[in-house]
């Protein structure tokens, strides 16, 4: 039977009926203790590194200043302090933001990645709806340990979490024009696959559709391979 028939037979399934909240099979403190955090602070004196290596994050790295979005190519979470970091980046972003800036590019090249922010003065962008639209979570450079390390593991959460990992997905693509009923097929089986708590890789997203959108999702695929792999 055709691809297309059966999608019209079978009960169509939709990412807001997945009831699976995570694709993290393993150990969370594994995860913890491999994800690869990188701290960009301008000032080695104030940042937060240490504690973090301290709080169980083994796996986390210090950059003074991000000069090439390549910088950051291995890290699973980039932590950015929100002021100057970005002075080397900004002529090539919209947002001429600082930190912010950073983030575009980085959300740009790598949206699978997990970005932070954080400053001593971050009251003063709480409400600003760039820092909202742009990091996935942002706290003060002075918060209690368990307030940093609570948004660190919503972000390490995000990062298994089915829902966001399909955002990433459609956003692709839409952005490349793929019509709304592939999408909604591609959409059913990607459901499906999570549902079936089989391995969320290119090899078991089977089908003509999806034969066709895999080479618009790899890379997506394969950090989510990766990031699995941190619980082992």
């Amino acid at each position: 039977m055709k691809e297309g028939r059966m999608f019209g037979i079978l009960k169509k399934r939709t990412i807001q009926s997945l009831k699976i909240k995570s694709i993290l099979r393993g150990s969370e403190e594994n995860v913890r203790k491999k994800v690869r955090i990188v701290v960009i602070d301008d000032d080695p004196m104030r940042n937060i590194f240490q504690s973090l290596k301290s709080w169980g994050y083994d796996s986390a790295s210090f950059l003074p200043i991000i000069t090439d979005v390549r910088d950051v190519e291995q890290a699973d979470i980039v932590v950015i302090d929100i002021k100057d970091v970005g002075a080397k980046l900004e002529e090539f972003s919209k947002n001429k933001r600082e930190g912010l800036a950073v983030v575009d590019i980085i959300k740009a090249q790598y949206p699978m990645k997990k970005v932070l922010v954080y400053s001593a003065a971050m009251a003063e962008y709480e409400n600003d709806v760039t820092v909202r639209k742009v990091a996935d979570g942002y706290f003060h450079r002075d918060d209690e340990p368990v307030t940093i390390c609570k948004k660190l593991n919503k972000a390490i959460s995000e990062m298994f979490d089915p829902v966001c990992i399909w955002s990433v997905i459609r956003a692709r693509l839409e952005k490349a024009s793929i019509s709304q009923k592939d999408i909604e097929i591609a959409e059913s089986q990607y459901v499906k696959l999570v549902e079936s708590k089989r391995d969320l890789t290119a090899e078991n997203l089977t089908g003509k559709t999806w034969r066709k959108l895999l080479p618009l999702v790899e890379d997506v695929l394969t950090v989510v391979k990766i990031c699995c792999a941190l619980a082992v």
